[in-house]
């Protein structure tokens, strides 16, 4: 029987850390059927890198370290994690784990569904997150799926046809006109 397959993007930047990670993901998938899911995952670097990943794909959850190593190579104490929790609670519908060693740190604000787990606890926790979450990830995509496609029915039969003649008036919002 095919396992359903939980799509997540880990942001980390220590190249070690992305390794264990990729190393245990390998691990979890080989034994996927046990588990009642496998994982397939894509990575970011920097707060930049998680946006346009969380912009062009479709993930069920998002892994988020707190701190980002400077320029200068340091990992200076940034609030670009926080940054990124934050941008994601105002523009995605996607679950979250903040995975860090500082965890005293994290703001999850009005938000305490944001799992917040110690990196000294090992990837163990984590895994048991996505299991304890896995339903909610599939329904929520599934919720999706099903938008996405009145969407496109909305797009083919109305806007489309009609796009010409909407943006003829360039004083008009389409896009807040059919946001609404």
């Amino acid at each position: 029987m095919t396992q359903p397959s939980l799509r997540v993007l880990l942001v980390e930047d220590e190249d070690t850390k992305i390794a264990q990670w990729r190393d245990a993901v390998a691990t979890h998938n080989a034994d996927a059927e046990a588990h009642g899911f496998s994982i397939e995952t894509c990575g970011a670097k920097t707060v930049e890198e998680a946006r346009r990943e969380l912009d062009a794909r479709k993930l069920d959850a998002i892994i988020v370290d707190l701190r980002f190593q400077s320029e200068d190579g340091l990992g200076k104490s940034n609030d670009q994690g926080n940054q990124l929790v934050r941008h994601v609670v105002e523009t995605q519908p996607i679950s979250m784990v903040i995975y860090t060693g500082l965890s005293g740190e994290a703001d999850v604000g009005a938000h305490p569904q944001i799992k917040v787990l110690d990196k000294g606890g090992g990837l163990q926790p984590v895994f048991a997150w996505l299991a304890s979450q896995k339903d909610l990830f599939l329904q929520l995509r599934a919720v999706k799926a099903t938008v996405d496609k009145e969407t496109a029915r909305i797009f083919f039969r109305s806007i489309w046809p009609r796009w010409s003649q909407w943006t003829a008036d360039s004083d008009v919002d389409v896009g807040k006109a059919l946001a609404r």
